[in-house]
């Protein structure tokens, strides 16, 4: 057995385990304080008929008195949640007949772009292709 001393704590340890004990020791583990770690807090499920005074209740009962608990005193507070009818659908889908899809317009051609499609086209002597060359690039002038 191997006794060692670190700062004022002696150690008893075997020998194949002492050099690994001296290196945790020299370098300690970092101290995390528990007090500042953020509570967790769940949700109550929501049952059908329940009243949200209930379900406060229930919410605020996982904390243990951890937090001063105000009671409300509104309306309906204690009354019945109204509850969405499943057979009834929440949005109604309707067709508009008069709606017009947005198109986007056509890329407008640079004028130097026209101007070498009307180069290329007269290169090739289409007479179809120069008209339509011709005319797009008077469009980006």
């Amino acid at each position: 057995m191997i006794e060692f001393t670190h700062e004022t704590t002696r150690y008893k340890t075997k020998p194949e385990n002492a050099q690994k004990i001296r290196a945790l020791l020299a370098k300690p583990k970092k101290y995390t304080c528990e007090a500042h770690k953020a509570v967790k807090r769940g949700f109550p499920v929501f049952v059908a008929g329940m009243s949200t005074a209930d379900y406060v209740r229930q919410f605020n009962g996982q904390f243990d008195n951890m937090y001063v608990t105000l009671e409300h005193d509104c309306p309906n507070y204690h009354c019945a949640a109204p509850m969405l009818d499943a057979t009834q659908p929440e949005v109604w889908e309707e067709v508009d007949e008069h709606y017009i899809e947005d198109i986007k317009p056509a890329k407008k051609l640079t004028t130097r772009a026209a101007l070498v499609a009307l180069i290329e086209a007269c290169e090739e002597g289409d007479s179809e292709r120069i008209a339509a060359a011709v005319i797009r690039a008077k469009g980006t002038l």
